[in-house]
């Protein structure tokens, strides 16, 4: 028998308390072996819940997923949108004080406690995630598609941790690493994908991110992000994309392009050559040919942008 909305959603008000309080109710039918239902009923609040843009109860939602022998798909994995409400705090906060500089020690201190609380907020959460994808997501997991993005999603709390660590402390230094283990991971297993399918479009973006924000390497940034968009819009290519890729894979190659333009004043400033390390090959790329590149992305003009790369 399948369970009606209405018994998951008997209330018009969307609250917190409820919210907790069908937590618990699937949480003890998940016990008592009603999984389908449940399953279902989690994923229904999950959707319901990112419509409202209640993205902190999503996470509780997904927690009961991950308990389960199946696969889910990506659309079901929403923890990501919290992290990034509490990236942009920080990156706020950040500019806040900054901008407006604290007019005694007692404002900075209230100040710094509030970015930490975020911090650990959103060092609980990261880890939380890694947690579930690698002892319990990943282990089961037999599609490529799926198997991808979960090491995609682990590099990409692992970059979110190295974001907000100090600059060449050793901290950052082994987050780094270990975002770097679980891309490569995921490029891997990407390679069987099409080249147009967005779990492997938005992890060549977020790798590109990678190494621009936290690795400081713009030209592999570049090269990355430029393999992927001219690799995901060949006509071959395009002629195979699946209808349900189309929408997704269109406004990746549209980040790929926007990251683009913004980092092409930096590469076009640097003379010397570009040298950078694939999987399979070393691939040398002079100023020339590169800047070329850079005026066929770029044309019919260059944006001198500076802003915050995107990412998937």
């Amino acid at each position: 028998m399948q369970t009606s909305a209405s018994h998951f959603f008997p209330s018009r008000h969307y609250n917190s308390r409820f919210t907790l309080t069908r937590y618990a109710a699937l949480r003890s039918r998940k016990r008592s072996g009603h999984v389908s239902n449940v399953a279902r009923g989690a994923v229904y609040l999950c959707s319901a819940a990112e419509e409202a843009a209640r993205y902190e109860e999503m996470v509780l939602f997904v927690r009961v997923l991950s308990g389960y022998e199946q696969e889910f798909t990506v659309d079901e994995c929403c923890i990501q949108e919290v992290a990034g409400l509490k990236r942009a705090a920080l990156r706020r906060l950040s500019e806040l004080g900054n901008r407006y500089q604290p007019q005694d020690d007692n404002q900075r201190a209230l100040l710094q406690g509030m970015k930490r609380g975020i911090m650990k907020e959103l060092v609980d959460l990261c880890d939380e995630a890694i947690d579930a994808i690698e002892n319990r997501l990943l282990p089961r997991s037999v599609l490529t598609e799926s198997i991808t993005f979960y090491h995609k999603m682990t590099g990409d709390y692992l970059r979110y941790l190295a974001e907000f660590s100090a600059p060449d402390s050793p901290e950052r230094t082994t987050l780094a690493a270990r975002a770097r283990i679980a891309y490569d991971a995921a490029s891997s297993a990407s390679s069987n994908l099409s080249p147009t399918n967005p779990v492997r479009l938005g992890l060549a973006l977020n790798i590109s991110v990678f190494e621009f924000e936290i690795i400081g390497n713009i030209d592999k940034a570049f090269v990355t992000a430029q393999r992927a968009l001219s690799e995901g819009t060949v006509e071959e290519a395009l002629d195979e994309m699946l209808p349900e890729h189309e929408k997704d894979a269109t406004l990746i190659v549209q980040l790929l392009r926007d990251n683009l333009r913004m980092w092409s004043p930096k590469v076009l400033s640097s003379h010397e050559p570009v040298d950078v390390e694939s999987d399979e090959e070393s691939i040398e790329l002079e100023t020339k040919p590169l800047v070329q590149e850079i005026n066929a992305i770029n044309a019919p003009r260059l944006l001198s942008v500076e802003s915050s790369p995107i990412a998937a």
